[in-house]
């Protein structure tokens, strides 16, 4: 139902998109201009890479990508625009981002108190209707970041942080469920991930805060105990009160918040030809 070249899409389609991205040049390890993904720690503060909740891949379990990455797909809320570059000298690895865009909101004014501010985000990119055509494009979000990352042969620590403001307040609606959500012109999570490996033994997890300094821990291990045997744990501890705006971590619920929980899997290989996995 969206126009094309016409009405409210007078520019032809509804979504344009554009990247440079290149890599392993000097120290400089990613340079990305236009639009680019974000993924940082295990996804407590910020994942906008490929990653999975529960599956059959028991193993699966652990966030591993790139922190910048081309953005390259259709969807159209999902990614930053602007440049980012991840530089490495020795075992100290520095990425740092900066973005500005535009994004889809409901918009409310209140003539009350006569202020006006936004409601929901609408990540589904259509603009189809009236009321879909009115709220596109209507806050603008900007957005600094960076990551300092020290790595060994065997294990690594990375301090995060990640920083939004909203050319408009956030204040969702007065319901029990949004009790504690994202509200006000300003959000920043901070974060410290880390991993170690020993052996046959990889531990790996991230402690995260947001601005109201909630907590959030999330904490796993991949263990090969036989040549047919692997086993993976993730504990995670998340205050109800937590919040993170593009969080995506290894969670029972959608979004990083309110959860504790304990997972198991293992993946048996009993003979050749066959595989069990279970969680």
């Amino acid at each position: 139902g969206e126009q094309f070249f016409s009405g409210s899409q007078k520019k032809g389609f509804d979504f344009y998109s554009f990247h440079l991205f290149a890599r392993k040049i000097g120290i400089i390890q990613s340079l990305a201009i236009g639009d680019f993904s974000v993924s940082m720690g295990q996804g407590l503060i910020q994942w906008q890479g490929l990653a999975f909740k529960k599956s059959a891949d028991v193993m699966g379990v652990k966030r591993q990508s790139a922190i910048l990455r081309p953005y390259s797909s259709a969807g159209e809320f999902y990614f930053h625009r602007g440049a980012g570059i991840t530089i490495k000298k020795g075992k100290i690895e520095s990425t740092a981002f900066a973005s500005v865009r535009r994004l889809s909101a409901n918009f409310v004014a209140d003539t009350v108190n006569n202020e006006d501010f936004i409601s929901s985000f609408l990540t589904s990119g259509y603009h189809r209707t009236t009321n879909e055509n009115a709220d596109r494009n209507n806050l603008t979000q900007t957005t600094f970041g960076a990551n300092v990352l020290y790595r060994t042969n065997n294990w690594h620590v990375g301090v995060n942080g990640i920083y939004y403001n909203f050319s408009l307040p956030v204040q969702k609606r007065d319901e029990p469920y949004n009790l504690y959500a994202i509200s006000g012109k300003s959000w920043y999570n901070f974060s410290i991930d880390y991993s170690y490996t020993y052996r046959n033994l990889h531990f790996f997890g991230e402690a995260a805060t947001d601005k109201n300094l909630n907590k959030a821990f999330i904490n796993g291990l991949l263990l090969s105990i036989d040549p047919r045997v692997d086993i993976s744990f993730v504990q995670r501890t998340i205050s109800k009160a937590y919040q993170s705006i593009n969080g995506n971590a290894f969670t029972e619920n959608t979004y990083p918040t309110n959860e504790t929980g304990f997972y198991l899997g293992a993946t048996i290989r009993p003979a050749a030809g066959w595989r069990v996995d279970a969680y």
